[in-house]
C-alpha cells in the first residue's frame, strides 16, 4: 500500500513538473512573439489560460493584422494593460521636386514669399516640408525661425 501511494505521488509530481516546464516554454514563445509585434506585456502576470489563448492567436494562419486584433482581444478580455512601443523610426523618401512644390503651395500659410522659398537649401526646405505637413498652430513663427 505504501508503495502504491509513493508511486502515485511520484507520478503526480512528475506530471506537475512536466506541465510547469511546458507552460514555461509556451510562455516564453508567446513573450517572444509579442515582442516581435512591439506589444509589451508582463508575461508572468498572465494566467495559463491567457497564455494558451495568446499562443493560439499568434500561431494561427491569419494575417498579421488579424493576429494583432486577436491578441488585443485576448488582452482586453482579461483586462490586461499593455502598451505598444511608440518609438519607431520611419524613413520616408520624397523627391526634392515634390518637397519644393508642396512648400511653395503652402507659402501663404508659412508667411514666406515664393522667391524666398526657392533660395532655401535642402535642409531648410525639408524642415518646412515637415512643418507644412503638421498641424502646428504656430506654423508661421516656426517657419520664420527655420529660414532665419
Amino acid at each position: 500500500m505504501k508503495n502504491l501511494l509513493l508511486s502515485t505521488a511520484i507520478v503526480l509530481s512528475t506530471a506537475t513538473l512536466a506541465s510547469a516546464d511546458s507552460h514555461g516554454q509556451l510562455a516564453m514563445q508567446v513573450d517572444n512573439e509579442l515582442a516581435t509585434m512591439n506589444v509589451n506585456v508582463d508575461i508572468d502576470s498572465l494566467t495559463e489560460a491567457q497564455i494558451k489563448e495568446l499562443y493560439a492567436a499568434l500561431t494561427s494562419s491569419e494575417t498579421a493584422d488579424e493576429k494583432g486584433d486577436a491578441v488585443r482581444a485576448v488582452l482586453n478580455d482579461h483586462n490586461v494593460m499593455f502598451e505598444e512601443e511608440a518609438d519607431v523610426d520611419l524613413v520616408v523618401t520624397v523627391p526634392r521636386s515634390q518637397i519644393r512644390a508642396q512648400v511653395l503651395n503652402n507659402s501663404e500659410d508659412l508667411g514666406l514669399t515664393e522667391t524666398r522659398i526657392r533660395l532655401l537649401d535642402d535642409e531648410k526646405l525639408a524642415a518646412l516640408f515637415l512643418l507644412v505637413n503638421s498641424d502646428d498652430p504656430q506654423m508661421q513663427v516656426k517657419a520664420d525661425a527655420i529660414v532665419n
